[in-house]
């Protein structure tokens, strides 16, 4: 793919240079990269290749996601997206709108308003079968911290154990096939 001189490509496995400031990638990388935590100041273009609208919540919703395109979109249209995004606007395709107000309408709202940013990145981990001591090692904190997290999470949620937490989540679509 031809990129423009301050564009940065970066394959799977490599090292990425220092100050991004716009990831472009997949639900998958996303989900298992840790592009948010790696990254903080970056924002995140999730490339849509058929992802379905609960995906898409997920991504905009607990893993930063600034944007969704396309992937089949047109290179004017990337460009255009990347430099809205890198300037702080949100991007979204009048369809990926279309939905998410829809479900928003429709009283589909999820449980993960009221939860924080570091609440956020700890339900994934959870959900994937993390202990306590890799989720801190993975985000830079205490395991206290995490166990901190983790009980407060479970108030929201109204659960006691991490696979009541896990069922919850899927149970209302919050997450899906991590």
């Amino acid at each position: 793919m031809f990129l423009p001189s301050h564009l940065h490509e970066v394959g799977e496995g490599e090292k990425a240079p220092r100050g991004l400031d716009v990831i472009v990638t997949d639900y998958f990388t996303l989900l298992s990269g840790g592009l948010a935590s790696r990254f903080p100041g970056a924002k995140i273009l999730l490339l849509d290749t058929g992802l379905s609208i609960v995906k898409k919540r997920i991504a905009l919703l607990l893993f930063r996601v600034r944007g969704i395109l396309q992937s089949d979109a047109s290179p004017h249209l990337f460009l255009k997206a990347l430099d809205r995004i890198q300037k702080g606007d949100l991007w979204l395709d009048h369809a990926t709108a279309e939905e998410l107000l829809s479900l928003s309408r429709d009283g589909h709202t999820s449980d993960i308003k009221g939860l924080t940013r570091r609440e956020r990145e700890v339900i994934p981990l959870v959900c994937r079968g993390h202990k306590n001591e890799e989720i801190a090692l993975q985000l830079g904190i205490s395991v206290s911290t995490v166990k901190a997290l983790l009980s407060r999470v479970f108030r929201k949620f109204g659960v006691s154990t991490r696979s009541q937490l896990q069922a919850a989540v899927m149970g209302n679509d919050i997450l899906d096939h991590l």
